[in-house]
């Protein structure tokens, strides 16, 4: 019997067949990656001739209580840079429980901590105390620890556990900072695991995007939970992410390929990394929109017929990476689907008629084969077949292809951003659950007096916007209805019962709906 906290709380449907099977799949294996404290995997593991033991704690989690961890059978723990795509994930499928593995799983990692330092773990227990015997650590990954607590508090609301890990946190910055060199204000990597990719280290564009986004995330969640916001030798994070941002475009873009370098070195001037040119956009370390669409464009046309070849992971398709890719796409081309659905129904759908056809597999190689380099070329069966890293089309296809997403608070401020055209999607139906209340979403291309019809539903003490997408349509030659309200008619405004609507060539945007409920749009033409 399923337990009542792990019954699915959210729900997709199209009349995309594949797309349908992919979402599920990725909520199948939040499921499975959903654990007991006390059953994670022995470390070493124990083999016997029914496999090995899954007896292991997770510590500083209560005896039996549930951890969200990386895969359903190896490793059984929680490892900081997965919660980067797989949070979202079990937002929009399984957050009756207002992600509280999730909030297990960081705790356990802040409780390691280096009490002299400040420096976060490669990975958490029962894997850690090997990791960090051996030297093992990771800059990229200790941002990721950093992160998690910021996503953790936009989506939960949880501020009492944030606050409690606030100055934890910070310890964690001030050691990150002091690796940055204040001549041309790039993190010089030095703790270079990472993902299972190569070449980790120097000032690298992976590791700067996300300590770009680390400080920004800081900088805006302080205000919010009333704290002073961070700051660093007196200049506060907020000035210093920006600074991050000039120095990543001034020193790691190059104009020619129309991506980001990997680092500053001769031979990472060479190499145009998946993962850091995906991460530069998702977190919005391009300099414009022109800028994010010409990566988008270019890291398009390096996908084979298996999925998107990292060629910093040594020619292994990692869906971790890809998921990151997916939310780039979706960044860089406002309201259009194209990009983001073909490499979703190319890999995912691959992934599924390859391998379990029911869960997300961690990683395989650029030919298709069981093969991933990070663990070598004899070592296809250690690949797990259910991880939750690889889950990001089921948190996109909801927040951004179905478009109603929070934006802070677990949703008490929202916003409705469909990116429906370019999705060969009809019609779609989602929704999930988060402490506010419940968040829903229906929309169909396909009525003939419409153009795009749609109906969402927000908890009634929130507030959010409204876009509702042109399909590249002249704003003089549409006409938009909110709940029976004509809200835009001849290219202009023409009900002022919210803020004022806006259009641009994506978009009509009610940016001020003072309350949440059930909203009704038609778009038309006029």
């Amino acid at each position: 019997m399923t337990p009542h906290n792990l019954i699915p709380a959210g729900y997709f449907y199209s009349d995309d067949d594949l797309l349908n099977r992919i979402w599920y799949a990725g909520a199948y294996t939040v499921q499975l990656c959903t654990i007991a404290s006390n059953e994670s995997r022995a470390n070493p593991p124990t083999i016997t001739e029914y496999g090995w033991f899954n007896n292991a704690t997770i510590q500083n989690v209560t005896t039996g209580a549930e951890v969200y961890v990386d895969g359903a059978k190896r490793d059984r723990t929680p490892w900081p840079g997965d919660f980067g795509v797989s949070t979202l994930s079990k937002v929009v499928s399984l957050n009756g429980d207002n992600l509280l593995s999730v909030r297990h799983a960081i705790n356990s990692l802040y409780a390691i901590q280096n009490t002299t330092n400040g420096q976060f773990a490669y990975a958490g227990t029962p894997i850690a105390p090997r990791v960090q015997l051996a030297g093992i650590n990771s800059d990229t990954y200790h941002i990721w620890t950093l992160i998690a607590l910021a996503d953790y508090a936009t989506l939960t609301a949880d501020t009492e556990f944030v606050e409690n890990l606030w100055d934890q946190a910070l310890y964690g910055f001030e050691f990150i900072l002091g690796n940055v060199d204040t001549s041309d204000m790039l993190l010089n990597v030095t703790g270079v695991y990472d993902w299972g990719r190569v070449g980790q280290g120097d000032k690298n564009i992976a590791a700067n995007s996300l300590l770009y986004h680390a400080l920004y995330s800081y900088a805006e969640l302080a205000p919010q939970l009333g704290l002073e916001v961070p700051s660093s030798n007196g200049t506060a994070f907020g000035e210093l992410a920006s600074a991050v941002k000039t120095a990543v475009n001034s020193n790691l873009w190059d104009d020619s390929a129309g991506l980001f370098r990997d680092n500053t070195t001769a031979a990472g001037g060479e190499l145009h990394p998946l993962d850091g040119n995906s991460l530069a956009v998702r977190y919005n370390l391009t300099q414009s929109s022109e800028q994010a669409a010409t990566v988008s464009e270019n890291l398009a046309t390096r996908w084979n017929e298996y999925g998107a070849v990292s060629p910093e992971g040594l020619g292994s398709i990692s869906p971790f990476i890809t998921s990151v890719e997916v939310e780039a796409h979706l960044r860089a081309t406002p309201g259009n689907a194209s990009l983001a659905l073909e490499i979703i129904r190319r890999q995912w759908g691959y992934m599924l008629k390859a391998f379990s056809n029911s869960t997300t597999i961690e990683a395989y190689y650029e030919t298709g084969e069981l093969m991933y380099p990070f663990y070598g070329l004899e070592l296809g069966g250690y690949i797990s077949h259910a991880h939750a890293w690889s889950t990001g089309p089921t948190a996109s296809l909801t927040l951004h292809v179905g478009g109603l997403s929070p934006v802070t608070d677990a949703g008490k401020t929202w916003e409705f951003v469909p990116h429906a055209a370019g999705a060969d999607v009809g019609e779609l139906h989602t929704g999930y659950t988060m402490a506010t209340g419940d968040f829903s979403v229906e929309w169909t291309t396909k009525n003939e007096d419409s153009f795009f019809f749609a109906n969402l539903e927000t908890p009634h003490n929130t507030t959010g916007s409204i876009s509702v997408p042109t399909f590249g349509k002249s704003l003089d030659s549409i006409d938009i209805s909110i709940n029976g309200n004509t809200v835009w008619a001849n290219g202009a405004a023409s009900w002022s019962g919210f803020g004022a609507p806006s259009g641009s060539a994506d978009f009509v945007t009610v940016a001020e709906v003072p309350y949440g409920g059930w909203f009704s749009i038609v778009a038309k033409d006029a």
